[in-house]
C-alpha cells in the first residue's frame, strides 16, 4: 500500500507540532491536523462503503 498526500500532510503537521513553541502557532496547527484527520476518516468511510464492506 502506498501512502497518499494526505497521510504525508498528518505526519508533517504532528511533526510541526511537536517543534511549535508558539501557542497560537500550535493551535493552528492542531486545528489543521483534525481536519486533516477527519478528512481521511471520510474518505476510509467511503472507501469502506464503496466496496460493500460491513
Amino acid at each position: 500500500m502506498t501512502s497518499s498526500p494526505q497521510d504525508e500532510r498528518w505526519k508533517e503537521l504532528c511533526e510541526a507540532i511537536v517543534e511549535e513553541p508558539d501557542s497560537k502557532r500550535l493551535m493552528e496547527l492542531v486545528e489543521k491536523l483534525n481536519r486533516v484527520l477527519d478528512e481521511r476518516e471520510k474518505e476510509l468511510k467511503r472507501k469502506i462503503e464503496a466496496s460493500g464492506y460491513q
